[in-house]
């Protein structure tokens, strides 16, 4: 099987031409610069991961002796990658990532408190002010007409 590494590196760089050579030529691999850091994107078949990473950068460090593998990159595995092992999309799994969307199980809006539970607001009102007046000229403002349900029907033609 083969694995896809990506090593963070230093005493090569993306400007030395010898060294982007030799890497494509003897490991097939790419060097690169992103964020400041520079990486060594390289493929390499094994049977463990471990041994493949290990045998990766020996090779590479076999191919350019002064470059030294610091560590792997910390996005080990990129959305795309994770969307195809998934079976998801890439937009899934990059809410996930994200953080926009929860995890399968997990509840979408804080629990209700339970039907007997009483409610903040819910109480009787106090009849005393209840109606509303225009502050001009205190009269009682005229409520807005509600349709009932059982007299409303839809235009002629518009269904």
């Amino acid at each position: 099987m083969d694995y896809d590494f990506t090593f963070v590196v230093t005493g090569a760089t993306v400007d030395d031409q010898d060294a982007v050579d030799a890497l494509r030529d003897t490991c097939d691999a790419l060097l690169a610069r992103a964020g400041g850091t520079d990486l060594l994107s390289i493929a390499w078949p094994g049977d463990c991961a471990v041994r493949a990473a290990l045998e990766a950068a020996s090779a590479a460090h076999a191919a350019v002796p002064r470059l030294r593998v610091r560590r792997l990159d910390r996005d080990l595995v990129g959305i795309h990658e994770i969307a195809e092992r998934t079976g998801r999309s890439r937009q899934n799994v990059a809410q996930w990532a994200a953080g926009a969307r929860k995890a399968q199980g997990a509840p979408s809006r804080p629990p209700r408190a339970p039907s007997g539970a009483p409610r903040r607001g819910c109480g009787r009102r106090s009849t005393a002010g209840s109606r509303r007046t225009a502050s001009t000229t205190g009269r009682p403002v005229p409520r807005a007409r509600r349709w009932r349900r059982s007299t409303w029907r839809w235009p002629a033609g518009s269904r």
